[in-house]
C-alpha cells in the first residue's frame, strides 16, 4: 500500500464494511489469513484459518496449534506464526476476502463491462445451464451450439452461467481470485479433432477398468497467445515438445493445477494478459515419465497410455497422440494490480 504522489497525501490504507449480513446482506466482508512461504502469502487450511479468526474475533493475543508433531503459536499483537520448537517465525497477513466483478454485478445498479477477447462471438442456441466438466451420453458436448457449420469456431461463455462458474472456480482452485482476473472463458469447437478424441475415447473405453483410476480428466495446459491460436485449430502436438516438454517425455504436457500451467504463459512474468487452456485428456493407464521416452513403454505386451510425474497421485502428465487430447476451453486471464496485492 504505497503512494505514487506524496504531495496531497501521505499515507493509503485499506477500508472494510462491516461484517453483518443483517446490516449489508449484499457485502459483508469475508476474512482470509494467510502465512508467508519464502515468497508468496499461503491461505491457511480451512479448520485452522477458521480457528484463527474465531481466536481474533474473541480478542484472543495469542493461539497455538499443531500440524503433525510440529506446535505453533500465532501472535496476533505482531501478526506472526512461530514454530515451537525452532523459534522461526514467519509473518502472517488477514485480509478481506477479494470479490470478482461478476459476483458483484448482480448487487450493482451500475453496469461492469468485461473484456471479451471475441465480442462478435455468437451465443445463442449453446445450452450454458450445464456443468461442462459432468459426464454426459451425447457425442457432442451438451454446451455445445447445435449447429455444425463451421469446422472450427471459439464460443464465449457468458460470465455468470453455471459453465462460466465451474470452469472459473477450477482455475481459482490453484490461482487465488485475489491474484488472477479472469477476462473470458470461450467453449473451442473443432468438430474434426473432437470426433477423433471421441473415437479415441470409445476405443480406450473397451480395455480400461476402474481400477486404472478415471479414464478422462480436466487438466490445464498454459501457453502463449500465438501458440494458442495454433491449438485451437490444429489441437495439441505432441511432436512440438521442446524446452518445456522434455523432464518426462517428448510429448504435450497437462497439469492438474492452473499454478503449474500459470509458469508457461506470458502473464508470469509480466503484465500480458495469461492463455491456458482447460483440456479434456484421456489419461488412461500411467506409468512413471522419464526424459527419453517417445513413447510410454510397454509393459508385458501392455502398452501404457501416459506419463506422469509421479505414481501417487500426480500432478503433471504426458501424452504422446494427439487423439489423447483436446483444447476443451480456452481461459484468458490477468494478474490483479497491485493495490489488492497481500504485501500491501
Amino acid at each position: 500500500m504505497e503512494l505514487d504522489d506524496q504531495s496531497k497525501y501521505n499515507a493509503v490504507r485499506r477500508l472494510t464494511n462491516t461484517e453483518s449480513v443483517l446490516r449489508n446482506p449484499h457485502f459483508p466482508s469475508k476474512w482470509k489469513i494467510y502465512w508467508l512461504d519464502d515468497f508468496f502469502f499461503k491461505e491457511y487450511s480451512a479448520d485452522l484459518s477458521a480457528l484463527l479468526l474465531k481466536k481474533m474475533s474473541e480478542k484472543e493475543p495469542l493461539c497455538f496449534f499443531h500440524i503433525g508433531a510440529r506446535r505453533y503459536e500465532v501472535d496476533f499483537t505482531t501478526m506472526t506464526q512461530t514454530r515451537v520448537s525452532t523459534g522461526f517465525q514467519r509473518e502472517i497477513r488477514c485480509r478481506p476476502s477479494y470479490r470478482s466483478p461478476e459476483l458483484m454485478q448482480p448487487h450493482l445498479k451500475t453496469g461492469i463491462q468485461f473484456d471479451s477477447a471475441h465480442p462478435d462471438s455468437c451465443a445463442a442456441g449453446a445450452n450454458f445451464s450445464i456443468d461442462p466438466l459432468q459426464d454426459f451420453d451425447s457425442w457432442y458436448p451438451p454446451v455445445w451450439l447445435q449447429e455444425k457449420v463451421e469446422e472450427y469456431r471459439l464460443v464465449d461463455v457468458p460470465a455468470g452461467t453455471l459453465a462460466y462458474q465451474s470452469i472459473k472456480d477450477l482455475f481459482h482452485q490453484s490461482l487465488s481470485e485475489s491474484q488472477m482476473d479472469v477476462i473470458s472463458i470461450q467453449q473451442v469447437q473443432n468438430l474434426l479433432h473432437w470426433d477423433k478424441y471421441q473415437r479415441q475415447k470409445t476405443h480406450m473405453q473397451k480395455r480400461h477398468t476402474e481400477a486404472q483410476g478415471p479414464l478422462e480428466r480436466h487438466l490445464f495446459h498454459g501457453t502463449t497467445k500465438e501458440a494458442s491460436e495454433g491449438i485451437c485449430i490444429n489441437n495439441f502436438d505432441p511432436r512440438m515438445a521442446g524446452p518445456n516438454g522434455q523432464d518426462y517425455g517428448f510429448g504435450s504436457y497437462f497439469a492438474t493445477k492452473a499454478f503449474t500451467s500459470h509458469s508457461y504463459t506470458e502473464a508470469m512474468n509480466s503484465d500480458e494478459p495469461g492463455y491456458m487452456f482447460l483440456a479434456k485428456v484421456l489419461v488412461g493407464s500411467v506409468c512413471l515419465g522419464k526424459h527419453h521416452y517417445r513413447r510410454p513403454p510397454d509393459s508385458k505386451g501392455h502398452v501404457y497410455d501416459t506419463c506422469v510425474d509421479k505414481m501417487h497421485s500426480p500432478e503433471i502428465f504426458v501424452v504422446f497422440d494427439s487423439c489423447q487430447c483436446y483444447p476443451y476451453y480456452l481461459i484468458k486471464y490477468k494478474n490483479l494490480p497491485a493495490e489488492i496485492n497481500l504485501h500491501g
